[in-house]
């Protein structure tokens, strides 16, 4: 590789850690929290986290991406930053891992009740820590959503440091990485709850996605004012072909990668254009 060339890696290399570096300072409320990204044990650790000119105390795991995730989503340039009309009253957080996005809505929408889906006994325990602050505004659902009702086998992220990678889709595993959790649809825990519209649904099941929205009254879909989250290129054109007739998409699918972000929002609302400037 020429001298140039690696040079100037090395500068770029440097510049992106130091802008890490201070970004992560301003964000932490305290030395501990910024050490979290750099050394720490295993184990529950509580972190305290600026946002929205409040401090928060939030539980992660040592070790993990938990501290990274709440880093990447409670912050001004989050990617479920929702357009600037928009005031959610009901929230559904599908895939709600420990509690970021939860925590991103209940803080920056203070009017709108959110309902947390999280399947994983390991991460509900964390969630239900995180979004005690709020009180009954958030409501932790654990059990995952999909097309139709059971238990059925989840499987556990590869990385051992990622809690957020499982998924209900069927990728294949051994007998060490599954595990039966219950599902139900959107349909029924709608009926069920009285639940009769939802302004706001944010997705993110690690390729079960379809599953999630194929589950769902599809009058009651064409109805949500945002649905975002993120694909994972399995069946996202089923998802788009869902979207379309009601809502205006947008998403960002960088060259070689599976998994991008995705908007939709109801058409004569609001346009992608909006949106993509709000996230």
């Amino acid at each position: 590789m020429p001298i140039k060339t690696t040079l100037r890696s090395a500068v770029n290399r440097w510049l992106f850690r130091t802008h890490q570096f201070a970004h992560r300072a301003r964000w932490s409320a305290g030395l501990t929290t910024l050490m979290q990204f750099y050394w720490t044990r295993p184990g529950i650790r509580q972190i305290r986290a600026r946002f929205d000119s409040k401090v928060y105390t939030l539980h992660v795991r040592g070790g993990t991406l938990d501290a990274a995730i709440f880093e990447q989503i409670l912050c001004d340039g989050s990617e479920y930053r929702l357009p600037g009309r928009t005031e959610p009253k009901i929230i559904f957080d599908v895939g709600a891992n420990i509690g970021a996005s939860a925590v991103y809505f209940a803080a920056r929408y203070p009017d709108a009740r959110v309902y947390c889906f999280e399947p994983l006994p390991q991460n509900v325990q964390l969630l239900r820590k995180n979004v005690a602050v709020f009180g009954d505004r958030v409501t932790v659902v654990p059990t995952g959503l999909g097309q139709s009702e059971g238990f059925f086998e989840y499987r556990r992220s590869d990385d051992p440091t990622n809690f957020g990678g499982g998924t209900f889709h069927d990728v294949g595993c051994d007998d060490s990485g599954c595990v039966k959790l219950p599902v139900t649809t959107l349909a029924k825990f709608c009926r069920d709850n009285q639940i009769d519209q939802i302004d706001v649904m944010k997705i993110d099941t690690e390729g079960a996605e379809w599953s999630v929205i194929a589950g769902m009254d599809p009058g009651m879909l064409a109805q949500i004012r945002v649905v975002l989250g993120e694909l994972h290129g399995v069946d996202d054109w089923e998802v788009f072909r869902a979207l379309t007739p009601t809502h205006d998409l947008s998403y960002e699918k960088p060259p070689g990668r599976t998994c991008y972000p995705f908007w939709a929002v109801k058409k004569a609302v609001d346009s992608p254009k909006t949106l993509r400037r709000a996230a």
